[in-house]
């Protein structure tokens, strides 16, 4: 067994934990060791492994894999980060579907239970997972 010691940063709590790791130790298992580690706030369910390389762009960290698959060393710059979805793919800006109108729509439709209405609009690609931009959820 390789035992590595990883420097992990949450950027929104301003914390940085240092965790002893086993290589082959799943990260699924890592991401609940930091969770039970910074109290139970069931938003950390949607964090992730960010891996940052100088070298290389960004990515995140399948949970399904193990440590060793990413060759991360202690050197490895790791942040523990919201995961969000970006529609980069998408060139049609004509019809903005993820326009603040759009999603207040898409909540009414919820409320008011108009089903066929919802599946029309998901089948335009919108996407319903979206934060407000104050970071809060639409709960009513």
């Amino acid at each position: 067994m390789v035992y590595l010691i990883l420097k992990v940063t949450i950027p929104d709590l301003n914390f940085v934990k240092t965790l002893k790791v086993n290589n082959k130790e799943r990260i699924y298992r890592i991401k609940e060791d930091i969770i039970k580690k910074c109290g139970k706030n069931e938003n950390l369910l949607n964090y992730g492994f960010l891996l940052k390389d100088d070298h290389q762009s960004s990515i995140f960290l399948s949970e399904s894999k193990i440590l060793e698959d990413y060759n991360i060393d202690e050197k490895s710059k790791l942040e523990f980060v919201m995961r969000k979805r970006l529609n980069i793919e998408y060139t049609d800006t004509s019809s903005n579907t993820l326009s603040s109108k759009h999603q207040k729509k898409f909540i009414e439709e919820i409320q008011k239970k108009l089903y066929d209405k919802l599946a029309e609009r998901l089948s335009k690609n919108f996407d319903p997972n979206f934060c407000t931009e104050t970071g809060g959820f639409f709960l009513y």
